[in-house]
């Protein structure tokens, strides 16, 4: 007698499948599987890279890693804060487009002429990378921090606030990060076999 009860709506279509028909959550799962394939790539391929392009030492190569992810954690703030003042979709757009340049100016692609690399690469060659290496990291936060509260936004005002929406947006945004950051490893084996020259 002293129990109550509530009714609850129930969404069937609070799906996987159903959750990514709305713009907002696709557009925001793609920009993560993206920023997570840029970030899954970088790593077996950023050492090689740099031993060839620079001729860099072990430690160089930690300091150059340390480079993406310290500025990655200091742009987090940051990221999360211009997705509440300009709305999440510029941000991710940002990011997505940052993760561009930075992978362009990593290379550096030929467009941009013959490069002095291995031992004797210039002080040029070295800020070039760091460059790149801030922006990726940067842009890394500006695509990762915003997805997520974008995706749990757009099915919030679509299902309303269920005790599945949340579990539902969690699961798919950490499955479609899994998902990019997997090729990573799939980098490697190609690596290995060497279909994947670096």
């Amino acid at each position: 007698t002293g129990v109550q009860t509530c009714a609850l709506p129930i969404y069937p279509e609070l799906t996987f499948t159903g959750v990514l028909r709305l713009p907002a959550v696709a557009n925001a799962c793609l920009v993560t599987l993206l920023a997570g394939l840029a970030f899954g790539f970088i790593g077996p391929t950023l050492a090689p890279h740099l031993r060839d392009t620079l001729g860099a030492s072990e430690r160089a190569i930690g300091g150059l890693f340390g480079v993406a992810a310290g500025t990655y954690a200091l742009a987090s703030p940051a990221a999360g804060a211009l997705a509440d003042a300009w709305g999440p979709r510029r941000v991710l757009a940002a990011g997505i487009f940052g993760l561009a340049v930075a992978y362009l100016f990593l290379g550096p692609s030929p467009m941009f002429g013959p490069q002095h690399t291995g031992a004797g690469a210039h002080a040029g060659a070295w800020a070039l990378q760091i460059i790149s290496l801030s922006l990726l990291g940067i842009s890394a936060a500006a695509a990762f921090i915003p997805a997520m509260p974008a995706m749990e936004a757009a099915v919030l005002a679509r299902f309303g606030d269920t005790p599945a929406s949340g579990e539902t947006v969690a699961a798919l945004y950490n499955g479609i990060y899994c998902a990019g950051e997997r090729s990573e490893e799939h980098t490697s084996e190609l690596q290995s076999r060497q279909y994947l020259v670096c």
